[in-house]
């Protein structure tokens, strides 16, 4: 993107929705990481922030002054008033 300077861990554009996808890192000595993430990127702005785990088949929603959801990603998910997605469609689809 034109005029975005880039930089290690974040740009100067705070997203309005972050999707992120747990990773297989060790995180050991980090129990907290997902949580401490979303917390930082929501007290930077981030309006919703959408967590993907694969191990447990869950995707956790949290945004902003509202609780935060943890569903099966069997379930559809809203990225946006008009966008939803299923974690687990798209796994099927993915696999056919």
């Amino acid at each position: 993107m034109k005029g975005v300077k880039l930089q290690p861990f974040y740009t100067d554009i705070i997203p309005e929705i972050v999707i992120e996808v747990d990773t297989k890192a060790d995180i050991a000595h980090e129990p907290n990481y997902y949580l401490d993430k979303t917390k930082h990127l929501i007290k930077k702005g981030v309006r919703r922030v959408i967590w993907v785990f694969t191990s447990t088949e869950q995707v956790m929603i949290a945004e902003n002054g509202k609780a935060w959801i943890t569903e099966d990603w069997s379930k559809s998910v809203k990225i946006e008033d008009n966008c939803r997605i299923n974690i687990k469609k798209m796994m099927d689809d993915f696999e056919e």
